[in-house]
C-alpha cells in the first residue's frame, strides 16, 4: 500500500478507536501537514518509500475490541485510494481547526488533537459516523477489499503502537 495510505489509514483507526471504544489504540499524536493527517513516528520509519511493504509489530497484541476497530476502519475505508483519503481529511474539521491561519501550500505541524478527532467522529450526522457504525456498511465483515498483505501491516502498526505505550 502507499505510505499515504496507510497514513489516512492509521488515521483513522485512532480515530475511530477514540470513538468506539473510548481510548486510543496509540499515544503518538497526528499533526496537520498540508498532505493531510501525518503521524510522525509512522512517517519516518518509511519515510522515502512509495510503497509500504512490511513493518515490525505483532498483530496479535490487539486486544480483540481493537482487532475489530481496525477491521471496522479496513471495511469502511479499506477500497479508497490515497487520494480520495486525503481529500476526505481534508474537508473533516480536525484537520482543517489543526491547519487554520495557514495557506493550502503552507507546510503545517499543529497536533492534531485526540479530544478533537474523538468529538468530530462521534457526530451522529457525519457520513464518517454512519460509514464505521454499519448504517450502509457492514463493520465486522472480512476485508474483502484489502490484500491480506495490506490488513496484516495495519494491524502490525497498531500492535507495534500499542505496545510501545504500554
Amino acid at each position: 500500500m502507499t505510505a499515504m495510505k496507510l497514513q489516512k489509514l492509521v488515521y483513522y483507526s485512532q480515530a475511530w478507536a477514540l470513538v468506539l471504544l473510548g481510548r486510543p489504540l496509540f499515544s503518538e499524536e497526528f499533526r496537520a501537514w498540508r498532505e493531510g493527517p501525518v503521524c510522525g513516528p509512522l512517517y519516518h520509519g518509511h519515510r522515502g518509500q512509495f510503497l509500504v511493504s512490511s513493518w515490525p509489530g505483532n498483530p496479535d497484541a490487539l486486544r480483540q475490541d481493537e482487532a475489530d476497530a481496525v477491521r471496522r476502519v479496513l471495511c469502511a475505508y479499506g477500497d479508497k485510494n490515497a487520494s480520495w483519503l486525503s481529500d476526505l481529511t481534508h474537508r473533516e474539521q480536525p484537520w482543517i481547526d489543526a491547519r487554520k491561519g495557514l495557506g493550502p501550500g503552507e507546510n503545517g505541524t499543529i497536533v492534531i488533537t485526540k479530544e478533537s478527532m474523538r468529538t468530530y467522529y462521534s457526530g451522529a450526522d457525519s457520513s464518517e459516523a454512519r460509514a464505521v457504525n454499519g448504517k450502509f456498511n457492514p463493520l465486522i465483515a472480512t476485508l474483502d477489499n484489502l490484500s491480506d498483505d495490506e490488513a496484516e501491516l495495519l494491524g502490525e502498526l497498531a500492535a507495534r503502537d500499542l505496545a510501545e505505550a504500554e
